[in-house]
């Protein structure tokens, strides 16, 4: 059996001495076929305000600390619904994992839900059974009846909705 020689066969290790293309560790790119970080640098003085913009930054914490605070309160709403999972042998930090799926996807479109309430829980609860679909397949190899499935569901959005994005001091009562 002959030797397979990664450093005669593959293109990338007869440039650099080793199996894999270079990334340079500062700026965390690749860097297909040279070390010098000079012909790239133009790229970066161009658009690092982008990358390092402290709106997103800012935007980012908040959307943190919001879907902390509400995490409490859904799993205390839908308390029946984690209990049903957990006793179908679900595993806790898989269901946690789930909601605070859907708590996010609630939060990164919240800009769309402008309309009545009611059209917004129908709306978040439509595109969380489009988008997060893989949720639900995983809930029904547990066994998890549909109907406690809805529930969790409308418990996760309402739930959200309601306090998502609150302003300090109000109750995060539905407006309409």
């Amino acid at each position: 059996m002959q030797y397979f020689n990664w450093n005669k066969h593959c293109p990338y290790a007869a440039l650099y001495g080793y199996g894999y293309p270079a990334v340079d560790r500062q700026y965390n790119y690749f860097i297909p076929f040279t070390h010098e970080l000079n012909e790239y640098q133009w790229y970066f003085d161009e658009y690092s305000e982008m990358w390092d913009s402290e709106a997103d930054s800012e935007s980012a914490d908040r959307a943190q600390r919001d879907i902390e605070r509400v995490l409490p309160v859904v799993f205390q709403n839908a308390a029946n619904e984690v209990n049903q999972a957990i006793a179908l042998g679900m595993k806790p930090n898989l269901i946690a994992y789930f909601i605070r799926e859907m708590v996010e996807y609630i939060d990164r479109n919240y800009g769309q839900y402008d309309l009545t309430y009611s059209y917004n829980v129908t709306q978040a609860s439509e595109g969380i059974k489009r988008d997060l679909y893989w949720i639900f397949n995983i809930l029904r190899v547990y066994g998890m009846p549909f109907e406690v499935q809805k529930n969790l569901l409308n418990h996760v959005v309402i739930t959200s909705l309601q306090n998502l994005r609150v302003p300090a001091g109000t109750t995060g009562a539905p407006t309409t």
